[in-house]
């Protein structure tokens, strides 16, 4: 949760108390059933009491959590397929959330399917046709990215990068 997180809420929980405190201006109680006890225009003590608000504490996310930063090797046992290089142009496709694991040197992969993770090892190209997908390459000469809000990070090397969509980010993993 963010710093915001605790202060929003006592934001909402002052402001329902105020409503509630107003509502009671506005003639809040039923006129038709005398066991009904009047609402008071001014609230009492306990009706203003405040949420105590404390400091966040900060933790390790455990691997795998929302946030985490996941290692390369992590990412592989993760794999929800895998795909071998075919000494050619090799297309990497998946499921929105999977994880597809290449293995050995791959001349170009082809990543098309929106919202995947491709781990790979050497490969001479990476070409993004999806959005929303992030690729760790160990190294890579070229890099093209036609989609929007893709990731493209490698180990070692300097690719030549041509992003023709938005949004994107490629850079070494360091």
């Amino acid at each position: 949760m963010s710093a915001r997180g605790p202060l929003r809420a006592a934001a909402v929980v002052l402001a329902l108390g105020g409503a509630i405190a107003l509502a009671g201006c506005a003639g809040g109680q039923f006129l038709d059933n005398p066991e009904t006890p009047p609402v008071s225009a001014t609230p009492t003590t306990e009706q203003l009491v405040q949420p105590t608000i404390e400091p966040e504490q900060e933790s390790e996310a455990p691997s795998g959590a929302v946030g985490a930063v996941l290692t390369r090797d992590e990412l592989i046992a993760q794999a929800d397929s895998e795909v071998r290089c075919s000494g050619e142009r090799t297309g990497v496709t998946g499921s929105n959330g999977s994880v597809v694991r290449v293995t050995g040197t791959c001349p170009d992969i082809e990543v098309t399917s929106d919202g995947i993770t491709v781990v790979a090892d050497r490969v001479g190209g990476v070409t993004m046709k999806a959005s929303g997908s992030v690729v760790f390459v160990t190294r890579a000469d070229a890099v093209t990215i036609n989609g929007d809000g893709n990731v493209v990070l490698w180990s070692s090397g300097k690719p030549k990068v041509t992003d023709r969509g938005s949004e994107n980010t490629a850079g070494s993993e360091d």
